[in-house]
């Protein structure tokens, strides 16, 4: 859990703010309300209940004024469009390659939480070729023998197209985790053994 004193007149804030894995959470907010809910976790039986070394309440709506200054800063910079896929880590989904949302997106997770397990579980599905691995069926309009041929030639193609998704579906995709510790390759452990058994660490 992550905290921030409660001032007087402050509605009290006490919600999720990373999504890690399955029965894996870390929540945000003011202290009485996260020291209140780690006893009441403990008393429920959770595995581990926690406070966390950190510095502010990341993630909640409390974080409202420093998502202000992160969304002019943003502004002001310049953002190329993207060359390869980047999953947000608000939506689980890949940012537009160019465009204000980058901006929005980017401002957004300083107040909403943290999408792990969805995110990691999409680049999961990316790394197999999830997103575009379907053709467009294209029908035309045809009449007599050329109609037949074009039929059979679209039929050949969903068949191979079918073959090729499956096949996907079957690969254990591989996932680097870049920088010091294995944090991320904890959380896919727990989402998919077999990706996680492939996945590697590039540490400096």
């Amino acid at each position: 859990s992550s905290s921030s004193s409660t001032p007087p007149t402050t509605p009290t804030v006490c919600q999720v703010a990373n999504y890690l894995f399955p029965q894996g959470r870390t929540v945000s907010g003011h202290l009485d309300a996260l020291a209140k809910l780690c006893e009441a976790a403990a008393a429920a039986g959770a595995v581990k209940a926690a406070a966390l070394a950190v510095s502010g309440a990341f993630h909640t709506p409390l974080m409202a004024e420093a998502r202000k200054e992160l969304e002019t800063a943003l502004k002001k910079s310049e953002i190329r469009p993207l060359r390869i896929p980047v999953i947000s880590n608000v939506t689980a989904q890949t940012f537009p390659k160019s465009g204000g949302s980058i901006v929005e997106l980017l401002s957004r997770q300083l107040t909403e939480p943290v999408q792990w397990e969805t995110s990691l579980r999409a680049a999961i599905q990316l790394s197999r070729g999830g997103q575009g691995s379907g053709g467009e069926n294209k029908n035309g309009t045809t009449n007599g023998n050329n109609g037949s041929v074009a039929n059979n030639m679209k039929g050949s193609s969903n068949a191979a197209e079918a073959t090729a998704t499956a096949l996907a579906s079957t690969m254990v995709p591989e996932l680097v985790e870049l920088g010091p510790g294995a944090q991320i390759k904890a959380m896919v452990r727990r989402l998919d053994n077999a990706v996680w058994k492939a996945f590697k660490n590039i540490a400096p």
